[in-house]
């Protein structure tokens, strides 16, 4: 599922973080972002496929919300993941906001 055209990716690794519905508790490292997606390491097990709200922290910037879906995740070690988000849907700001920060 694509909803973005142009895909350019941007690695953060540390400058970005994420809150999955709104548990505010676990804030998400990003390890990279595109615009149809995003990749979180996490010491949280996601399921596949499952559908969730995501808040999208960007340095200087109003929060981003969209709704996404678990696309995959890989074990990295005992207790880390590498989690694989997708969006499925994103309000025109929150687009206008990625690009421009993807772009940068």
């Amino acid at each position: 599922m694509k909803y973005f055209i142009d895909n350019k990716k941007k690695n953060v690794n540390t400058e970005l973080s994420a809150i999955i519905n709104s548990n505010f508790d676990n804030l998400e490292r990003v390890k990279d972002i595109e615009e149809s997606g995003l990749c979180i390491i996490s010491n949280k097990e996601y399921e596949k496929d499952v559908f969730i709200l995501l808040l999208l922290l960007i340095p200087n910037s109003l929060p981003i919300q969209a709704f996404a879906y678990i696309a995959w995740q890989k074990k990295i070690n005992e207790n880390i993941y590498e989690t694989c988000i997708e969006f499925c849907y994103m309000a025109e700001e929150g687009k206008k906001i990625l690009r421009n920060y993807i772009q940068i």
